[in-house]
């Protein structure tokens, strides 16, 4: 039958659109993953501290589950400051095939600025 052409253009070019907006969607929502464990995780170090005057050294001890995805380690913790780095799997935004690593440092003020560092 006939259809309308200029309704046929539209719903094209929104299938287009779509077709490059949800993979940049969910690349980026994959990469937020790892900050927000971190996030997750300062605050969870900050109560862990103030009951224990010294920050966890571990995860599992401040309750936390990350996504199935995401990697968390802390790599130092004391009574002064905690550093911990986040990745996900799914997240290389450089596209060089290792996933990014987001840096929390407690000591220089939290989640460092395009911290994207690999994982060697």
């Amino acid at each position: 039958g006939k259809g309308n052409t200029d309704t046929q253009i539209v719903l094209a070019g929104l299938i287009v659109a779509a077709a490059i907006i949800i993979p940049l969607y969910n690349q980026r929502n994959q990469c937020e993953l790892p900050r927000s464990m971190l996030r997750n995780l300062a605050a969870a170090e900050a109560d862990y501290f103030a009951r224990h005057h010294v920050y966890a050294t571990d995860a599992d001890s401040l309750g936390l589950k990350p996504d199935a995805n995401v990697e968390l380690d802390i790599l130092n913790a004391d009574g002064f400051s905690f550093t911990a780095t986040a990745s996900n799997k799914l997240c290389d935004a450089d596209k060089d095939g290792t996933p990014d690593v987001e840096v929390w440092d407690s000591a220089r003020g939290g989640l460092q600025p395009n911290s994207l560092q690999k994982n060697n």
